[in-house]
């Protein structure tokens, strides 16, 4: 890699307590447990290679493998088509604007009253930086954004060669106007169902869609319950037409009335007998269930998922899949985790993550499959 491209230092993509990622694990907040994970990958040559160095900074490629490293999932890149040219081949999505679309389309996407947010990388000719921009003031024409550089912002006037004059904005935060941040944006990085919503793309599943649907209507669902869930959500519990003791099933939905989580749990000894013996109502409520919750541009990334579901019910494909050993990948992962041989399955797509495993609830274990979609 040459050493002639520009490395941003500053923020990386974790997320903070003003977000509202601060739960615990193991006593300390989340993103510190991030830091702590990525500080340890980045240790190595090769974690070097593909990341940065946290000391030294990072390449536009490398700040958005640690984007997927870190959140699971490839955001958008939009770049400037005016700034230093830089290397993107190994990002997925590059979206090039002007500097004054760039600006203009973060202002649209960094609404009131959302979690959005972006990390953005600037340059003033000679120095890369990168900060996180989570809110934008339409009154003003200000974005605010924070900035981890100690003591004054790198944006602030005596610390940049283009003048531009970051002021503070409360305890913790900077802010800079849009006509300021067009003279020193390269690029941003955005989440994609943020970029979707932004383009009036449709990306997600409402509530009315899925009472409407084949899945709904096939298996006798009734709502019989719903709870708020945080500040914007609820969650609605369901029962189905039969075999009510063996099926849990609930959806989460935003403020919008967009499904966020998916989540159908079904009574372990229900859904399987030795040897391979997996009960074809149980499979085709799972295989249903994940057509039916699954972001809409996400359905042909779990096709060959429930494909192999509905063919599980034959003992002999079920057998040789799970016997074949790793050749197989994730197909069978994916049956093994269903069966109970393997702790958990995942897999993570573009609007959609979906993972499926054992949980015990007293004397009983349960298969749970869960889709989490990202919504705004």
């Amino acid at each position: 890699m040459s050493d002639k491209q520009i490395r941003f230092g500053g923020h990386t993509p974790f997320p903070r307590k003003e977000l509202g990622y601060d739960d615990p694990v193991d006593g300390l907040p989340w993103y510190r447990v991030l830091e702590q994970a990525f500080f340890q990958v980045t240790s190595t040559p090769e974690g070097l290679e593909l990341y940065g160095d946290p000391n030294v900074g990072a390449t536009l490629e490398q700040a958005w493998r640690t984007c997927m490293l870190v959140g699971g999932q490839t955001p958008v890149c939009l770049l400037s088509t005016e700034r230093e040219s830089v290397p993107t081949t190994a990002i997925d999505t590059v979206i090039k604007l002007s500097p004054h679309e760039l600006v203009l389309a973060l202002g649209g996407i960094l609404r009131p009253g959302d979690l959005a947010h972006s990390q953005i990388f600037t340059h003033d000719g000679v120095t890369g930086h990168s900060v996180l921009v989570n809110r934008f003031d339409a009154m003003t024409s200000r974005f605010v954004y924070h900035d981890p550089w100690p003591g004054s912002s790198l944006l602030c006037k005596q610390n940049n060669r283009l003048g531009i004059d970051a002021k503070p904005d409360g305890a913790r935060d900077w802010s800079i106007s849009s006509d300021e941040l067009e003279k020193v944006i390269l690029a941003a990085f955005v989440n994609r169902y943020l970029w979707a919503e932004h383009n009036g793309e449709k990306y997600f599943r409402t509530h009315d869609e899925l009472r409407k649907s084949e899945f709904w209507s096939f298996f006798h669902l009734t709502e019989t319950e719903s709870r708020p869930m945080g500040a914007h959500d609820s969650v609605h519990f369901l029962h189905t037409g039969g075999f009510q003791s063996e099926v849990k099933l609930n959806f989460q939905l935003n403020r919008n009335e967009r499904l966020r989580v998916g989540r159908l749990s079904l009574k372990r000894s229900w859904v399987a007998g030795p040897p391979f013996g997996l009960n074809p109502f149980a499979l085709d409520i799972a295989r249903s269930f994940l057509a039916a919750a699954i972001a809409p541009p996400d359905a042909a990334g779990v096709h060959d998922v429930c494909d192999m579901l509905s063919r599980a019910s034959n003992q002999d494909y079920a057998r040789e899949l799970l016997s074949s050993g790793p050749a197989k990948g994730e197909l069978q992962q994916a049956l093994a985790a269903y069966t109970g041989l393997t702790k958990k399955w995942e897999r993570t797509l573009p609007y959609s993550r979906v993972d499926m495993g054992t949980w015990n609830e007293g004397e009983a274990a349960w298969l749970q499959i869960r889709v989490t979609n990202d919504v705004t």
